[in-house]
């Protein structure tokens, strides 16, 4: 018996053997396997040398090395007859053993696993494009390039459409991860388009060096791509850090106006979503930085008072405004 379970579990790693598992449950399943082989032929050698030196002969264990094949073990009597019992007989090829591996059916589940592997390398590959198209957006609306910008947030909506979802249509649980980081990412920065230029974004954008911002935040529904309510939210926390970056931009120019509308677009986006109650867990791990955002703000907009009241023409502050991705990034 407990040479055929060893046999069993041999031809069980053979097949699994020929499987790429990535870290995770599936391959410690796979490692405990093997260490299950060299438990089960320790046991046989510990069994085969007891019998040899105590001599117990039906538990020495013999290979056939003219065929390869399992030889039948026989049970010596007691008049010296030798009789092959049913419960020791190994099954040859045809037999209870081959049927007891279902070769066929793994070999189609791992064509299937190589399969997904493939999607979701090239999945993980787009995604990383499509998410540094948005972050390059954000950064061109900070240098005042709302045309490049607009023409990158396209870019990760046309990535998003042609590229990602006909594989996420494939292969739906692997929306989490990588695509909804780019999806988070896009979302930010058409919050921050619009925001600075409001939903005539031509003819705002072709005078964004005189005009300011508009101060408008974009509706769910709005958002061009398809989002779920967590991919929102994030994306609407991200934007109060890049608020901050605005509000200071504009401090060090004593656009004093331009600082409050980002103090009041913080304070009205904290205060909305401390309302909703329990919130997802990755929103929730922004919450914190997001107050912290708009304490930072307050701060901000209280030393250009002062500075008004003192007469004072250059703006300085030791304030530090980090949004809450590169607050997760930089802790990951």
């Amino acid at each position: 018996f407990i040479k055929r379970a060893r046999d069993a579990v041999s031809l069980i790693l053979e097949e699994l053997l020929q499987f790429d598992f990535r870290n995770g449950p599936l391959r410690r399943k796979y490692d405990s396997t093997k260490y299950s082989l060299k438990t089960l032929e320790t046991v046989l050698y510990e069994l085969s040398v007891a019998g040899a030196v105590g001599g117990h002969e039906s538990l020495v264990i013999a290979e056939n090395l003219d065929d390869g094949g399992p030889l039948k073990r026989m049970k010596i009597n007691e008049e010296g007859d030798s009789k092959p019992v049913a419960d020791d007989i190994i099954m040859q090829e045809g037999g209870g053993m081959s049927l007891a591996i279902p070769k066929k059916e793994i070999g189609e589940i791992r064509e299937r696993t190589d399969h997904r592997d493939k999607l979701r390398e090239s999945l993980i590959k787009t995604c990383r494009d499509g998410q540094k198209a948005a972050k390059q957006a954000i950064f061109a609306l900070h240098r005042g390039d709302a045309a490049r910008a607009a023409k990158l947030l396209n870019d990760v909506e046309n990535c998003v459409t042609n590229d990602l979802l006909p594989i996420l249509k494939e292969e739906p649980n692997m929306r989490h991860g990588s695509f909804a980081g780019v999806l988070e990412e896009y979302v930010e920065g058409k919050l921050f388009y619009t925001w600075l230029y409001g939903d005539n974004h031509e003819t705002n954008a072709g005078n964004s060096s005189k005009q300011r911002a508009v101060g408008k935040i974009l509706l769910m529904s709005e958002i061009p791509l398809k989002i779920s309510m967590e991919d929102y939210f994030g994306g609407l926390c991200d934007l109060t850090g890049e608020i901050g970056r605005y509000a200071i931009s504009r401090g060090t120019v004593r656009d004093k106006e331009s600082v409050k509308l980002c103090v009041d677009s913080s304070q009205s986006i904290n205060m909305t979503l401390k309302m909703l109650g329990k919130l997802p867990r990755n929103v929730s791990k922004k919450m914190s930085t997001l107050s912290k955002s708009v304490e930072k703000l307050d701060r901000v907009l209280y030393e250009q008072s002062l500075m008004e009241m003192t007469g004072r023409k250059e703006f300085a502050t030791g304030v530090e405004v980090v949004s809450p991705a590169f607050d997760n990034f930089m802790g990951d």
